[in-house]
């Protein structure tokens, strides 16, 4: 989609999206202290909503910290080149889950980043999503010789799964970020 066109979805407010929707919207009112135009925006469709807030939360009840799953999400919404996630992400990172600024502007640059354990969770993510999931079996060794379990690699590809259903809506519909994501 070309930035220039208008959105293919506009936010619906909680009097106009479904009964369904809206109590969706009202948890995400209640856990963020407002809606995020991209839950807003999906909204359009209850069916995924609710797929995308039960990917959510199986992710987050996952063995990954707050941090490292933050991480997961910024890397793998700034591989699939999502603006509104990525912005999100890097806000939600930085005042939620307290990852180091270091680390998350070395994702969002595409560098690497100082604490081995948290390259590793990067380089697995990144790879799993741009190599559609046929990840070299050295990166998942690298993965598992910085700290990980084998059943960790599997909570984050839930969050690649969880990231390529909102950062390719994003990429359909151009959602506005969010002020409250940008930085000051």
């Amino acid at each position: 989609m070309n930035l220039t066109d208008a959105p293919l979805f506009a936010p619906l407010s909680m009097q106009d999206a479904s009964p369904t929707s809206r109590t969706l919207l009202e948890q995400a009112h209640r856990y963020f202290g407002f809606v995020p135009n991209l839950l807003a925006t999906m909204a359009h469709s209850p069916s995924a909503l609710r797929v995308y807030f039960n990917a959510d939360l199986g992710f987050k009840h996952g063995t990954l910290t707050p941090g490292e799953q933050q991480i997961v999400l910024l890397a793998a919404s700034k591989e699939n080149d999502c603006r509104y996630c990525t912005a999100s992400h890097g806000a939600l990172a930085r005042f939620f889950a307290n990852v180091p600024g270091d680390a998350i502007l070395a994702i969002e640059s595409g560098s690497p980043l100082s604490d081995p354990k948290l390259n590793a969770l990067v380089n697995v993510t990144k790879q799993l999503v741009s190599q559609r999931g046929y990840v070299p079996r050295e990166t998942i060794n690298a993965f598992i010789e910085a700290g990980y379990s084998k059943d960790q690699l599997l909570e984050v590809l839930v969050g690649v799964g969880l990231k390529t259903i909102s950062n390719y809506f994003d990429h359909i519909s151009a959602v506005e970020v969010d002020s409250e994501f940008l930085r000051n």
